[in-house]
């Protein structure tokens, strides 16, 4: 949340390249399935639970910035 609402709100407010990178980047997010993504994630520096929950917060940004980039556009 801390990471993802910041993108949308960037990425919502200044538009153009910027936002065309940045939901670029979500969608690469968006495009990989959760439980791959954290498979990947854990199994390099191996397992343990605090990479488990960077696995999860990597995943959960895409969640938060998409939501957030349209409520900024709607205002905007």
């Amino acid at each position: 949340m801390l990471v993802g609402i910041p993108i949308g709100l960037v990425a919502g407010r200044f538009g153009g390249r910027i936002d065309s990178a940045l939901m670029w980047v979500v969608d690469i997010i968006f495009a990989f399935p959760a439980v791959v993504l954290a498979m990947l994630i854990t199994s390099i520096p191996g397992l343990n639970l605090t990479n488990l929950l960077i696995a999860n917060a990597v995943f959960s940004i895409a969640s938060y910035a998409r939501p957030t980039r349209n409520v900024t556009l709607g205002l905007r």
